[in-house]
């Protein structure tokens, strides 16, 4: 039995694949001519939804993922654009040069870009979403409820979930000996003139400020020598817990906010310039996925290049078609010597 009647190919898809190869060899040529590069048998390929043995799409300039966040789609555009000057997560086809990698995300498919084309990929990340699944601490990149990379920075910024709350109501109790403390935020200094008690206006916090200040509303430079300065915390810890101890988890909380943007963008940065472009023989060979950029683009049904036109001219006897010889020369030079 033939390979032919194995996959059930029929005549007429023969014929159709002869004027599909005819347009390959006329609008591929850029793409082409860095295929005929690469060791043969090797080919990009990409899970299509969609039916028939030969396509022609135009490429969608607005993907939206539906299993990552959105702001984290955005923000590595963002990050793309910055670096190679164009978002490669949403303008791009998402391909491989290994058909089993496609196949879950429908008909595989072999591609030919039209004209100019663009490919990006990283020798380090086979699946960009893999490896953000992999990082995030609930392993859950498209959640809706918040950005869940930001989220786990923020986390590891505050020592983790759990550390967070166990140590909290420590470190509030060190947080009132720091400000309330001699010459903290929250308190005051108090001192003696004439066995009278005065106190020294509150924006006045350092030891040396306030000496300053009883100085200068002393008349007499004697009763200044005998002076002394006490500091008295603004209020007992019980009642500043229950005035300041929500502000101060936000204040935090923000901080740890702010730390977590930083290492944020500092992530998706150092991803993206581990990307490499315009190296299509690297990108097929690394086996990950690769973004390709074209406005529009031929797709070949991935069983078909099993084949090569000697087998089907032999098997349907095809002579004399006026294109043949055109096409004998796309199909051997670009697939059976490669």
């Amino acid at each position: 039995m033939s390979r032919f009647q194995d996959f059930s190919v029929t005549k007429s898809e023969i014929y159709e694949f002869h004027k599909f190869t005819t347009l390959i060899w006329k609008d591929c040529q850029p793409y082409l001519k860095d295929l005929l590069k690469i060791p043969r048998g090797n080919y990009l390929y990409s899970g299509r939804d969609t039916k028939g043995g030969l396509i022609k799409r135009t490429m969608r300039k607005d993907r939206r993922p539906t299993d990552t966040h959105p702001d984290i789609h955005k923000d590595f555009g963002k990050e793309f654009i910055k670096q190679f000057g164009w978002d490669a997560r949403a303008n791009s086809m998402f391909c491989s040069g290994t058909l089993s990698d496609t196949e879950t995300y429908g008909t595989g498919y072999i591609i030919f870009p039209i004209g100019s084309y663009k490919v990006i990929y990283n020798d380090d990340i086979g699946d960009l979403y893999i490896l953000l699944a992999r990082t995030i601490s609930d392993g859950s990149p498209g959640s809706r409820k918040s950005n869940p990379l930001l989220k786990h920075f923020a986390s590891e910024a505050g020592g983790g979930v759990g550390v967070y709350m166990a140590g909290i109501d420590n470190e509030f109790s060190l947080y009132y000996e720091e400000v309330t403390m001699e010459g903290g935020d929250h308190g005051f200094y108090t001192y003696n003139s004439n066995e009278e008690l005065f106190e020294v206006p509150s924006h006045y916090k350092t030891e040396e400020a306030a000496g300053k200040y009883v100085k200068s509303v002393m008349l007499d430079d004697e009763e200044y020598d005998r002076f002394h300065l006490v500091w008295h915390p603004e209020m007992e810890y019980n009642q500043f817990y229950r005035q300041f101890f929500s502000s101060w988890v936000n204040d935090r909380e923000q901080k740890n906010l702010e730390s977590a943007k930083v290492r944020y963008n500092e992530w998706i940065r150092d991803t993206v310039s581990g990307y490499s472009t315009n190296d299509l023989k690297g990108s097929i060979m690394s086996g990950n996925e690769v973004m390709v950029n074209c406005k529009t683009y031929y797709g070949l049904h991935a069983k078909t290049h099993e084949y090569n036109l000697d087998d089907y001219t032999k098997e349907f006897g095809i002579k004399g078609h006026k294109t043949e010889e055109e096409l004998a020369v796309w199909w051997r030079d670009t697939m059976k010597k490669r």
